[in-house]
């Protein structure tokens, strides 16, 4: 049987889990500015952003996780490099 290398799979994907994580911060910043309709929102965006990066942990709320997920998601299969031979199956490695 063979072995996984953990290392391997984890250390390629780092930059996908910052992505994410400041994608969370958008999401938060565009929730907590203030405004009711869409253009009062983007004016506003900057004290949203503010309010945002007041605490380095992320969002938890399910919308900002869900705007994290698609913006690392949509990172990964618009990455240049990735090609069909990095989409290897886990028993392949």
């Amino acid at each position: 049987m063979k072995q996984i290398n953990y290392k391997k799979l984890i250390l390629p994907n780092i930059p996908y889990l910052f992505i994410g994580l400041f994608a969370t911060k958008l999401g938060q910043a565009a929730r907590l500015s203030p405004g009711v309709d869409f253009s009062s929102k983007v004016l506003n965006m900057m004290d949203g952003i503010s309010m945002a990066f007041e605490n380095i942990l992320p969002s938890f709320h399910p919308v900002d996780l869900l705007v994290g997920t698609a913006a690392a998601v949509i990172k990964v299969f618009s990455s240049s490099s990735l090609t069909e031979e990095k989409l290897q199956p886990l028993s392949a490695l």
